[in-house]
C-alpha cells in the first residue's frame, strides 16, 4: 500500500506528488449493528434537544454531522466507510 495520495487536481503535467495528512478523530473499534441504528434512532431527539439549546449555531448539513458524530465517536462506530 503506498502511503502518497495523488491530487485530484493536480494538472496532467504536474507529475510531482501530493501528499495528504489524514486526520484520525476517534477510533473505529465497532461496527454499525441494528442494534446500534435502534439506539440512535432513540437517542437523536434528546441529542437534538441538547445541541439546540446550547446555544451554538448549525447549518442544516452542520447539524446532521454533529448529531451523527456524537453518536458515532462515544461508540466507535464509523461514520463512513471505504471498501477497497
Amino acid at each position: 500500500m503506498s502511503s502518497v495520495i495523488w491530487a485530484p487536481l493536480t494538472r496532467k503535467e504536474d507529475q510531482s506528488p501530493h501528499i495528504c495528512k489524514l486526520k484520525v478523530y476517534w477510533k473505529t473499534t465497532n461496527l454499525w449493528t441494528p442494534s446500534d441504528i435502534s439506539a440512535y434512532h432513540s437517542a437523536i431527539p434528546q441529542s437534538a434537544e441538547a445541541a439546540r439549546i446550547s446555544g451554538r449555531r448549525f447549518t442544516c448539513e452542520d447539524f446532521a454531522l454533529e448529531l451523527l458524530c456524537d453518536f458515532a465517536s462515544k461508540r466507535g462506530l464509523p461514520v463512513m466507510g471505504f471498501n477497497n
